[in-house]
């Protein structure tokens, strides 16, 4: 939620106030999946760590990084396709053509 708000997206007025070019107006997206837990990535269900970097075209006078990675114990293909897929709003034709030959494999993923 917070590198959301800092790369500018989220409610419009409010990244504004703190000075953050808005990139995407949001209003209300990223509090509501925060305070309801619903939504896609919103369960940290096997997640194994999150890492924080500057990349080489980060600005370095920045007091934060440009970069957050995620390593997790699972992929949209570890459950067969059922409700990961849902959740990651793949169509069925996108998952058999991307991800059908690692259904129900033991995989891990990184997100970026």
């Amino acid at each position: 939620m917070i590198i959301d708000l800092l790369l500018g997206v989220g409610p419009a007025a409010h990244l504004s106030e703190l000075n953050i070019p808005v990139i995407y107006d949001s209003p209300g997206v990223a509090l509501r999946y925060a305070v309801s837990g619903d939504g896609p990535l919103t369960s940290s269900v096997g997640l194994e760590t999150v890492g924080f970097i500057t990349t080489k075209y980060g600005n370095i006078s920045d007091d934060w990084p440009d970069m957050e990675f995620m390593l997790t114990s699972t992929t949209t293909s570890s459950d067969g396709g059922t409700a990961s897929a849902n959740a990651h709003g793949s169509t069925k034709e996108f998952y058999d053509d991307f991800l059908g030959d690692l259904s129900n494999k033991d995989v891990f993923g990184v997100f970026q």
